[in-house]
């Protein structure tokens, strides 16, 4: 096993262990120290703030894959398709359609009492179109997602134009979640939603890049590390506190499952870097 594989796939694992841990760490703080109604932690406790620093501190450490490992020059191509990665995406695919369904639905009042209409003579215009926009890019976001690994070649055209609805996606969301009014701006939930959205944008683009240009390959292994543990550290125990009735269900709860799926994406698709090995073309040639 080369060296690469040894200390990238290490990282790989510590990404994972560390995302766990602060997984449990902060339904324990959410559970115990986050009041819904202030939408806040409660000011008696300082260990939000120790949880925020002590997150910083691990993703930095894994970015640090960034200038200690030294990848293979001919690893960086996007991995071919498996039954891991189809599954994946497939799995992707799944939940942006179901996502579309489901936001419709438990807005049908919003829509169908001209919630629109009235939300854009409260001057919320920019709310509105990106809250739409989150809708109608799903569509074109699944169709990528569920026809990326099931096509032969990475360099299909299709699928080249359609890896930049995801970033939009995420562009769309990201700007929603800043315009929402029915949470203060400087709530700390609030901050870290859009961080995990900012980071699953980053890790979209990184990944497009392998199917339209020459990628920072460099970057996106250390990148896709930090991704790991941001979203997962906030969209699972998200998740799990809204089944246990902490959270209220919403919107957001449905994208936190979106990410999720993304966040399983990124993982398969992580471990498949971790294990890469030369096509066998490119393997005689060498």
């Amino acid at each position: 096993m080369s060296l690469f594989k040894k200390v990238y796939g290490s990282f790989v694992l510590s990404a994972l262990a560390i995302a766990a841990a602060l997984s449990v760490a902060r339904i324990f703080l959410m559970n115990y120290f986050y009041d819904p109604n202030l939408e806040n932690y409660m000011t008696t406790t300082n260990m939000p703030m120790l949880y925020n620093v002590l997150l910083i501190v691990c993703c930095i450490a894994l970015f640090s894959v960034y200038f200690f490992v030294q990848p293979p020059k001919k690893s960086a191509v996007i991995p071919q398709s498996t039954v891991s990665s189809l599954f994946a995406s497939s799995l992707c695919g799944f939940f942006f359609i179901s996502s579309v369904f489901l936001v419709v639905y438990i807005n049908f009042d919003f829509f169908a009492n001209n919630g629109l209409d009235m939300a854009w003579s409260r001057g919320e215009k920019i709310e509105v179109i990106s809250f739409l926009l989150t809708i109608i890019l799903s569509l074109p976001s699944a169709v990528f997602f569920l026809k990326a690994e099931s096509t032969k070649g990475n360099d299909d055209t299709a699928v080249q134009v359609l890896s930049f609805f995801p970033v939009l996606w995420s562009i769309s969301y990201l700007i929603y979640l800043y315009f929402d009014n029915s949470v203060v701006i400087n709530n700390s939930e609030k901050l870290y939603a859009q961080l995990s959205v900012i980071f699953i944008m980053l890790y979209l683009t990184s990944e497009a890049k392998y199917r339209i240009t020459k990628p920072k390959h460099h970057l996106h292994l250390a990148l896709s590390l930090v991704t790991i543990v941001v979203v997962a550290t906030y969209c699972i125990p998200n998740l799990i506190l809204t089944v246990m009735l902490v959270l209220p269900f919403d919107e957001f709860s449905i994208y936190s499952g979106l990410q999720v799926a993304i966040l399983i994406y990124a993982v398969v698709r992580t471990f498949q870097f971790a294990s890469f090995k030369l096509p066998e073309k490119t393997a005689e040639s060498v």
